[in-house]
């Protein structure tokens, strides 16, 4: 199974979203390096993909948590690495025609590749819309009264 989760990291917004892919079968800790995929903001309002397969926390970005979505089933045709691929082609800005441009963020760039990969490809079975925004929200403040497990561990919460 390959199983997508939101990591959440401080920022001076609210929190910076990373999509994170990895196999199910391996434990998710802080060091071991992992799919990410974002968009970071250089001023003025310059969007950025920065995708790479790094360590989820660094003395420099400390990680929040991470938020458990629904696994996508693998199958003898698909695999972790296509998953990655399809995800890795989405662009930094918002769609042509999207209501988002005015408010683009790494938080709607997360939920536009959520909504194409559960409407579009049928791989994932979420609705992603306003209220699971918020639902996200209140996990990261969930998250925040949460003591760490450990030096390596994530804290990890169902979305």
């Amino acid at each position: 199974m390959i199983r997508l989760y939101i990591a959440l990291y401080r920022s001076k917004a609210a929190y910076q979203w990373v999509l994170i892919c990895v196999d199910d079968s391996q434990p998710l800790t802080t060091t071991k390096p992992v799919h990410q995929f974002q968009i970071i903001e250089e001023p003025p309002n310059v969007w950025h993909t920065k995708h790479g397969t790094i360590p989820l926390s660094t003395p420099t970005n400390p990680l929040l948590g991470c938020i458990r979505l629904p696994g996508i089933p693998t199958s003898g045709v698909l695999r972790l690495q296509d998953i990655c691929e399809v995800i890795s082609e989405y662009g930094e800005g918002p769609p042509q025609g999207s209501d988002h441009a005015h408010r683009w963020s790494p938080a709607r760039w997360v939920m536009n590749v959520l909504r194409d990969l559960a409407q579009e490809h049928g791989l994932l079975d979420l609705v992603v819309d306003e209220a699971f925004h918020q639902r996200v929200l209140a996990r990261g403040s969930q998250m925040e009264k949460i003591a760490p497990g450990g030096p390596n561990a994530t804290t990890i919460v169902d979305l």
